[in-house]
C-alpha cells in the first residue's frame, strides 16, 4: 500500500472561512483547522496539514501577502499545496501564484460562494475536491506543465484561464 500524500492547506480568509458573530452576521473567523475539521474525509485520502496564513477577504490582500504566500509555498515539503481564499480575487491570486512559483508539486487554488451558515454550502465539498486534485498521480507527474489551478464546483481550471463569471452564484467560475 502506498503512503498517502502530504497536503499542506494554507487558509487566507474569504466566504469559505466565515462565520456567525453573536449578531448573526458572517465575520471572518474560521482557520485552517476548522475548514478540515469540516471535511471528515480528507485523511482518508492524504496526510493533511492545515495553516491559518490571514483571515481577510481576498479583497483585503495586498501584494506583500502573495508574495510572501508563494515564498512559503516554495519552501513547503509536501506533496500538494491547497491555498483557501475569497473569491473576489481568486482569479489573480492564482494567476500571481502561477507567475511567482516554480513548483513541482501541484498547487490548487480553492474557495467558497455560500459561507458556512448557508443550506448546502460549497465550501467543504471545494476544499475535497481541490485536495483530491492536489493527490491526483497524473496532475502531480505534470504538476509543473499545468502550473498552479483552480478548483471550484468539482471542476478544474488553469489560473491563466479561470474567470468569475457571477457574483453570487455556486457556479459562478468558468
Amino acid at each position: 500500500m502506498m503512503a498517502k500524500p502530504r497536503i499542506h492547506i494554507l487558509a487566507l480568509g474569504g466566504t469559505i472561512a466565515t462565520r456567525p458573530d453573536a449578531t448573526g452576521a458572517m465575520q471572518m473567523g474560521l482557520g485552517a483547522d476548522d475548514l478540515v475539521a469540516a471535511v471528515p474525509k480528507l485523511g482518508e485520502i492524504a496526510r493533511i496539514e492545515a495553516e491559518t496564513v490571514s483571515r481577510v477577504g481576498s479583497h483585503s490582500l495586498t501584494l506583500d501577502q502573495l508574495q510572501a504566500l508563494a515564498v512559503k509555498i516554495g519552501k513547503l515539503k509536501a506533496d500538494g499545496v491547497v491555498v483557501t481564499q475569497g473569491t473576489d480575487t481568486l482569479e489573480e491570486t492564482s494567476f500571481l501564484l502561477d507567475l511567482m512559483l516554480e513548483t513541482k508539486v501541484p498547487v490548487v487554488v480553492t474557495a467558497a460562494m455560500r459561507n458556512p451558515s448557508l443550506t448546502s454550502p460549497d465550501g467543504p465539498g471545494n476544499l475535497l475536491a481541490a485536495v483530491r486534485v492536489a493527490c491526483d498521480p497524473w496532475v502531480r507527474k505534470h504538476s509543473r506543465e499545468l502550473g498552479v489551478v483552480v478548483t471550484m464546483l468539482d471542476e478544474v481550471y488553469a489560473a491563466s484561464d479561470v474567470l468569475k463569471v457571477h457574483p453570487t452564484r455556486v457556479n459562478g467560475f468558468a
